[in-house]
């Protein structure tokens, strides 16, 4: 299970970058149908296959009686992240100042370069660990 979950989490974020790149050609006549709908979707699916790749490895990789804890640390680092990502996106956006269009595709151009950050670390630092053995010291 843990060379899939490497594969979902790499292959999740590679979707999210590329659908990050793609609403970064986002112009003043872009419309719905042609230059947000499809990378919506792309970006969508890499979100849900690198979160729950990363909530399986938390589940999995982790003592039966720290898994509540280790499940819920997870949450609090997704949420501060989210909140310190969308900050961070938000300057640059308001940095742009050359309008809305100029604005967004400034943007999703920075978001595109946090994706690849990410995916680049997530390759370099994260190693799946050697499978443990499940049976707590607890018991």
């Amino acid at each position: 299970m843990e060379q899939h979950c490497e594969l979902a989490r790499g292959g999740g974020l590679v979707l999210l970058g590329a659908g990050m790149f793609w609403l970064s050609r986002l112009h003043a006549t872009s419309t719905y149908a042609g230059g947000v709908l499809g990378p919506l979707l792309i970006s969508g699916t890499g979100v849900g296959l690198a979160l729950v790749a990363h909530n399986l490895v938390v589940v999995t990789e982790t003592d039966p009686f720290e898994t509540g804890a280790a499940a819920g640390v997870l949450q609090a680092t997704l949420t501060l992240g989210g909140a310190i990502g969308l900050a961070a996106l938000v300057t640059v956006f308001q940095a742009a100042g050359a309008g809305l269009a100029a604005g967004v595709a400034a943007t999703f151009t920075a978001a595109t370069v946090i994706m690849a950050a990410a995916l680049l670390s997530a390759v370099l630092l994260l190693r799946n660990p050697q499978p443990r053995d499940r049976q707590s010291s607890h018991s």
